[in-house]
């Protein structure tokens, strides 16, 4: 069996690390010291789809599997924990709604943003 990641992941994981070595790691002592994130940031991190990662699109979500979910969440701990964090509980949230909900609850996780 081949755990190798695809090329498709590859590029997901440069896309993801060079967003958050320019955007995100030039600015981690700014966002430690004022325990803020700065609006910018999350504009980013929201038209790159990590803010509802494993969401459908349907629901403003970004559609991934949990593997690119996974490789995001690891690039974005590369430059700061505490943007990765997030973005894991996220995806957690949406596992759980996956699993929880009756199929009723389930045609729109409330864990995605639409």
């Amino acid at each position: 069996m081949d755990f190798s990641w695809n090329q498709e992941q590859k590029l997901w994981r440069q896309a993801v690390r060079d967003f958050a070595q320019k955007e995100i790691a030039p600015f981690v002592r700014d966002i430690d010291t004022e325990e803020r994130i700065p609006p910018e940031i999350i504009k980013g991190m929201a038209a790159l789809g990590l803010l509802a990662p494993v969401c459908s699109e349907e629901y403003g979500g970004a559609a991934m599997d949990w593997t690119m979910a996974a490789i995001a969440a690891e690039e974005l701990g590369r430059a700061d924990i505490s943007l990765a964090i997030p973005v894991l509980y996220l995806v957690e949230a949406a596992w759980v709604s996956s699993w929880t909900a009756t199929a009723l609850q389930s045609s729109r996780p409330k864990s995605c943003p639409r």
